[in-house]
Order: structure tokens, then C-alpha cells, then sequence
């Protein structure tokens, strides 16, 4: 949620809805609107614990967790869309290097199964230049000019939609 909110208003950076598991509510109202959402924990990796709700009699088992439980949890709206990865290094506030890469599997589909790879690519194609462009747009909403960065977004051949990003340490 920390993400959220520093890129909140950020020009340029389209995040998907979102609301706190406790505010039910703007949950019912976010379910109400995207029709199916994701619920995931604020802290976490590789969709552990994440749970994809599609009728409402989830959004009600998810609802009824306790409050404790609740507090650990963001809720977004389902982006029905490709999910792809530019990982980079980051020196100076500059790219040096960057490569774009694109699930052959949506991570939300990694639950209780391999991880199935990535489809990587080097070209200068219009989605590279893009995605790089929105990560020097990040970094700088975070006040960051040096690392090795994983920035996850939706592109359904239209609309870049805001996932993730993650550091990086150095040889991981």
C-alpha cells in the first residue's frame, strides 16, 4: 500500500483500484465496480496468499477474516491483461542497462505450481522505451537514483497499468 500511495497522482503512472481489506466499504464498492479483484498481502512475493475474487460469496469469506488478519491485506481491482517485467540497473538516476520481459504464466497463476519462465527481449521496441520511461518516472516519485530494479505492469496493447517494483540486490 506504501507503493500506492507515494505514486498516487504521479502523471503518467496508472494504478489499478485499490482499497484496505479493513475499509469494507470501499472494498464492497471496488468489487461493485471491477467486478473481480485480487486480494494480496501487503508484504510478500511470488502471489503467496494472494486469492483472485470473482462472486460475491468470496468477497463475503474474505470479509469475514478477522480484523488482524484483514489489517495485512490490499485490495485491487483484477487487471484482465498481460503482465510484463523490465528489470534494470540504475545508476545516477540513469538506466544502464535494461531488459523487458513478459510471463509466459500471470505470476497470480504461480500458486501451488512451477514457475513457468519469461520470455525476455533486449529490442527498442515502443513498449521498452515506454516501461523505461515509467521507471525513471517511479524512481523519482520514490527520491531513488541508484539500484538494480524489477518494475511489474499490465499492458493490454493500450494501457500501461502499474503492478510492482522491487529492488533488486546485486547478483540476485
Amino acid at each position: 500500500s506504501r507503493m500506492k500511495s507515494v505514486l498516487a497522482g504521479v502523471e503518467g503512472i496508472r494504478l489499478p483500484k485499490h482499497a484496505e481489506l479493513t475499509d469494507r466499504p470501499a472494498v464492497k464498492d471496488l468489487f461493485r465496480i471491477a467486478g473481480k479483484v485480487v486480494v494480496k498481502p501487503k508484504d510478500g512475493y511470488g502471489s503467496q496468499d494472494t486469492h483472485v475474487v470473482g462472486d460475491r460469496g468470496a468477497l463475503d469469506e474474505v470479509l469475514q477474516w478477522p480484523s488482524s488478519k484483514q489489517a495485512g491485506y490490499l485490495v485491487e481491482e483484477f487487471v484482465a491483461a498481460p503482465v510484463f517485467h523490465l528489470d534494470a540497473v540504475v545508476r545516477g538516476g540513469r538506466i544502464l542497462f535494461s531488459s523487458l520481459g513478459k510471463y509466459v504464466v500471470a505470476p497470480i497463476d504461480f500458486v501451488g505450481r512451477n514457475w513457468v519462465g519469461t520470455r525476455f527481449s533486449n529490442a527498442d521496441t515502443a513498449l521498452h522505451r515506454s516501461a523505461r520511461n515509467d521507471l525513471g518516472t517511479i524512481l523519482d516519485a520514490f527520491g531513488t537514483t541508484d539500484g538494480v530494479f524489477h518494475y511489474e505492469f499490465f499492458f493490454d496493447g493500450e494501457t500501461v497499468t502499474f503492478g510492482e517494483i522491487a529492488i533488486r540486490p546485486v547478483g540476485g
